[in-house]
């Protein structure tokens, strides 16, 4: 099978990028992070997202175990959209504002860490154009922050991204959304033609919920213009054991009542 396109172009994006890593040190102090070395599950994600891509797909539903480093490469993702689309109109859509501000200074340290002059100049966050709502960038591209949680005041928000207009998205943990008349008025937003358009969507489970476990299904069902798929512990890297590597430690197990 030849392979797709847009994922060699992204994988050259993401070698010049650093991220910070709980399983990594540092080694260089002027250096934001580390090198994203991308794990299997990544790479799992990517092909899917780069084939889907490449047969006129647009819209990706990832079902995804807690710790796969989805949210890490999706965020990558994000960056390139905005970066190689002049223009583009973009939404992270969170969980909690905790979260929104997490993925904010991310991005901050995402494009931080490129070597200087990689984008040119085309492309830079505007000064006095970063906030908690959104980053504007020097290419005219600009992404919103949402929050859908299930927070009180997000959970009553049943007009989310109203007045708006997006070409894309990245909605994380969509499970924890608290609003399934919020999220139905934000994906009215969404672009149905724009030829640029990628809207991606990406949560653990939580059950029958009302609103990821349909999502996920409208993913199966329409084989033509959306695509779903899982990524499960067997594709994390950290959840892996090497035969060249040192055996497990040794644990006690005990039976209750034994």
């Amino acid at each position: 099978m030849q392979e797709p396109k847009w994922l060699e172009l992204f994988e050259t994006f993401v070698a010049n990028l650093r991220i910070p890593s709980k399983e990594e040190a540092r080694i260089d102090p002027k250096s934001p992070g580390v090198p994203l070395v991308l794990w299997d599950s990544q790479r799992l994600y990517l092909k899917n997202v780069a084939e889907g891509l490449d047969q006129g797909i647009r819209t990706f539903f990832c079902l995804k175990n807690r710790q796969a480093g989805i949210s890490t490469i999706s965020l990558a993702i994000t960056l390139f959209w905005l970066a190689m689309y002049p223009g583009t109109q973009g939404a992270l859509v969170v969980d909690t504002d905790s979260n929104r501000d997490k993925f904010r200074l991310l991005l901050k340290i995402y494009i931080a860490s490129f070597p200087k002059g990689f984008f040119g100049r085309s492309f830079g966050v505007v000064k006095g154009r970063d906030n908690r709502n959104f980053t504007h960038f020097t290419n005219g591209s600009t992404i919103d922050y949402l929050v859908a949680g299930k927070t009180k005041g997000a959970a009553r928000n049943k007009t989310l991204g109203e007045s708006r207009g997006y070409s894309f998205c990245l909605c994380t943990e969509v499970a924890n959304y608290g609003s399934p008349e919020g999220i139905q008025s934000f994906r009215e937003t969404l672009a149905e033609k724009h030829p640029n358009r990628l809207f991606i969507y990406e949560s653990t489970a939580k059950g029958y919920d009302a609103i990821w476990h349909p999502m996920w299904y409208e993913g199966l069902e329409d084989k033509i213009t959306k695509r779903s798929f899982f990524l499960g512990w067997w594709a994390t890297e950290t959840y892996k054991y090497s035969p060249k590597g040192p055996p497990p430690e040794p644990r006690l197990y005990h039976t209750f009542g034994s």
